[in-house]
């Protein structure tokens, strides 16, 4: 018993950034019939997401984990017959003809090339998570304490103030800040 055979795989939009949502659409093929289809995102710290059957084209509408990195990210299809025979895909193959057509069998399915199940993620901008603005008052002789909390999923590699008018005479306005670990 083999398993089912992607004969189409719809990925819109193809590119984003993390937590955006994404639409599946697939369409698949047994003898058995195709009894389940989902996109595993457990790699990528998401879930293992069932798409829902609707005239031959499983869909689901997901949102894709921020454990994506930014890049081209090969997706998991996995298919399950009415058997249970399964497979997980990251390519399908186009058919080229009708199941069955070909002095090969009923269940043939005339196939070339191959397209890849993939995902463009686009590197998304930190997350500055203090308040955008802050009031300190200039105190001669004193030094300003500025703080401010970065997120970002894949690190964060420097982050920079403008100080305007905290900036020493004659020194660069714009200063890398430093980590304190908190």
């Amino acid at each position: 018993n083999h398993a089912p055979r992607l004969l189409g795989v719809t990925l819109a939009p193809e590119t984003l950034e993390r937590g955006a949502s994404l639409v599946v659409n697939v369409r698949a093929y047994d003898g058995h019939g195709v009894a389940s289809v989902a996109l595993d995102l457990r790699p990528y710290g998401g879930t293992n997401v069932s798409l829902t059957e609707n005239d031959g084209t499983w869909a689901a509408l997901v949102d894709t984990p921020d454990g994506l990195s930014p890049g081209l990210q090969t997706l998991h299809v996995v298919v399950m017959d009415g058997e249970g025979a399964s497979a997980r895909y990251v390519a399908w193959s186009p058919p080229t003809g009708e199941v069955g057509a070909s002095p090969l069998g009923p269940h043939h399915v005339p196939v070339s090339g191959s397209n890849s199940i993939a995902l463009m993620v686009l590197n998304d901008r930190p997350s500055i998570l203090s308040p955008p603005t802050v009031n300190v008052v200039k105190v001669e002789g004193a030094s300003p304490v500025f703080t401010v909390n970065v997120s970002d999923p894949d690190g964060v590699y420097r982050v920079e103030a403008n100080l305007g008018v905290f900036a020493g005479v004659g020194a660069d306005e714009w200063v890398t800040m430093h980590d304190d670990g908190r």
